[in-house]
C-alpha cells in the first residue's frame, strides 16, 4: 500500500509541477519567444495530459487491486466455513446422529426428544452465529458430542 501512495503521490507532484512550469512560461508569453520555447511548450502540454491518463489510470488499477483483495479475503473466509461445517455434518454430526437410537413410544416421550431436538438446534445456530466455528459443543441432555 504504501508503494501504491508513494506512486500516486509522485505522479501528482509531477503534474502539479509541470503545470505550475507551463503556466509560468504561458505568463511569459511575449511576441519574441523563441518557436522552440513554444513548441517545448506545447510538449509540456501534451506530456502533463498524458501524465494525467496515466495517474488516473494508476488510481483505478490500486483501487480495483483493493476490491479483488476484500472480495478475495471474504471467499477464503467463506471457503473455511462451508468446510469447517461440512466436516463437522460427515464427522462428529453423522455419528452424533447415528448413537440417536431413542424414538418416542408415546406422545408425551416423543414431544420431549422434539424439544431436546429443538434446543439442540437452537445451541448449533448460536454457537456457529457467536464463534462462526459451525460446531455445536453439548447436547440438552449434557452428553458431549465426542462421548457420542
Amino acid at each position: 500500500m504504501y508503494l501504491a501512495g508513494a506512486l500516486i503521490n509522485g505522479a501528482e507532484g509531477l503534474h502539479v509541477a509541470g503545470k505550475e512550469l507551463l503556466q509560468r512560461h504561458l505568463a511569459d508569453r511575449d511576441t519574441s519567444t523563441p518557436q522552440d520555447v513554444l513548441d517545448t511548450r506545447v510538449k509540456v502540454q501534451r506530456f502533463l495530459e498524458i501524465i494525467q491518463g496515466k495517474e488516473a489510470l494508476a488510481e483505478e488499477a490500486w483501487l480495483s487491486m483493493q476490491k479483488r483483495l476484500v472480495d478475495a479475503k471474504e471467499i477464503s473466509i467463506l471457503e473455511r466455513g462451508v468446510t469447517r461445517v461440512t466436516n463437522w455434518i460427515l464427522g462428529p454430526a453423522e455419528m452424533m446422529l447415528n448413537g440417536q437410537q431413542e424414538v418416542g413410544f408415546d406422545v408425551i416421550s416423543a414431544e420431549e426428544l422434539r424439544q431436546e431436538h429443538e434446543t439442540l438446534e437452537l445451541q448449533c445456530r448460536v454457537g456457529s452465529a457467536t464463534s462462526r466455528n459451525g460446531d455445536c459443543h453439548s447436547q440438552p441432555n449434557g452428553v458431549s458430542r465426542a462421548s457420542v
